[in-house]
This record gives C-alpha cells, structure tokens and sequence, in this order.
C-alpha cells in the first residue's frame, strides 16, 4: 500500500529542493502534483483512556477519554463518541 502525503507540503518540499527554478517551473510542479490520483482518507485521532478510580467508587464509570472527555464503564480500543484509538501499553 502506497503512503498518503499531503499536497502541499510536498509543494513546499519540492519547490525548497529546486529553488534556483522559474515561476513557469514552480506552476508546472503544481499542476503536475494536482494530476496525481488521490484517495478519501480521515486522520486518525490517537487518545488513551484516563482511569479515575474514585468515579466508579461513587457508581459512574471509571474510564475518560483523553480527547473528548466522554466517559465509559470498559476501555473499549475506539472512544464511542469522537472514534479516537486508544493507545495502550504493550501494543
């Protein structure tokens, strides 16, 4: 499977590495990168799960999510409200 990168910055790394080039040039690149084949893809958020032993103490979860702040009974591997992916140890 290929790497997906971003346009622009590959513009920008492009026309830092060719820099002596023309105006002409610099548009040519661009064009050129605008032509190359793209695919739909979403950033992957990464959170991790905080625990708080004192909430399921009083009868809430114990788990919140580092990146929304939702809270869950069970560290599920996905936060169920934002979609993050819960990094753990050991994985």
């Amino acid at each position: 499977m290929g790497r997906l990168i971003d346009e622009s910055k590959a513009y920008a790394v492009l026309t830092d590495y060719y820099h002596h080039s023309t105006d002409t040039q610099h548009a040519a690149l661009r064009e050129a990168l605008g032509r190359v084949e793209t695919v739909d893809a979403v950033p992957v958020k990464h959170g991790r799960w905080i625990y708080h032993p004192d909430w399921q103490a009083d009868g809430e979860c114990g788990y919140e999510c580092s990146e929304c702040g939702m809270g869950s009974d069970v560290d599920y591997p996905y936060c169920m409200l934002c979609g993050a992916r819960m990094e753990r140890k050991g994985r």
